[in-house]
């Protein structure tokens, strides 16, 4: 049996809202309330639900998230549209984003700063078959002193990997996800530890 929580939760919190609004600004206030409510729904609609509803749900892959300077990122974009769509481009980004927090209550604030940035195209008007699986592999080889990731406190340095696909007449379609630069020293002692363990297991 389908529960009807949802409906209830949906009607306690339109109560919520709307009554002391009423209350307290009359059906005038009531109407904003509604009208708001209304655009900030077709935003949503229109930014989120529509580019997820004709994409499906496309897998942003990378073979490995932890790699040393120099090291080569490769990893794959896979994409099984609900409907045929000829995306006017498919973009990749790597980025590395210095990110610092300064001041305290009201008066504080982010900065960010792009300190490395490289793009690729995938693909261009090429079409997207509904149902059919399209794979777009991609490779990017990090510089021989790409700063390591950091995470202190208000201070931070990001690396992340962002995929973009321009949907004509529809809004476009983006996803994000980190990346972490360690120090060679470390990540081949990673390597190493892990085939030990493949060593134990199998033997």
């Amino acid at each position: 049996k389908k529960s009807n929580k949802p409906q209830i939760i949906g009607l306690v919190l339109l109560a919520v809202f709307f009554v002391p609004q009423l209350l307290f600004t009359g059906w005038v206030g009531a109407a904003v309330l509604i009208v708001l409510g209304s655009v900030a729904a077709v935003y949503w609609l229109k930014q989120k639900f529509l580019p997820r509803y004709l994409l499906g749900t496309p897998n942003l892959h990378v073979q490995e998230d932890t790699l040393g300077p120099g090291s080569e990122l490769v990893g794959e974009f896979i994409v099984r549209t609900r409907k045929t769509v000829v995306p006017n481009a498919i973009t990749i980004a790597l980025r590395g984003t210095e990110v610092c927090v300064s001041g305290s209550g009201s008066n504080k604030r982010t900065h960010k700063n792009v300190i490395f940035e490289q793009l690729q195209q995938l693909q261009s008007n090429t079409p997207l078959q509904a149902g059919s699986e399209s794979r777009c592999p991609f490779s990017f080889q990090l510089p021989e002193d790409a700063a390591l990731s950091v995470d202190v406190n208000e201070n931070s340095l990001i690396w992340s990997i962002e995929v973009e696909v321009d949907i004509p007449r529809w809004p476009d379609w983006s996803k994000s996800k980190p990346i972490f630069i360690v120090p060679a020293d470390e990540k081949r002692l990673d390597a190493a530890s892990d085939q030990s363990v493949a060593g134990v297991t199998t033997s």
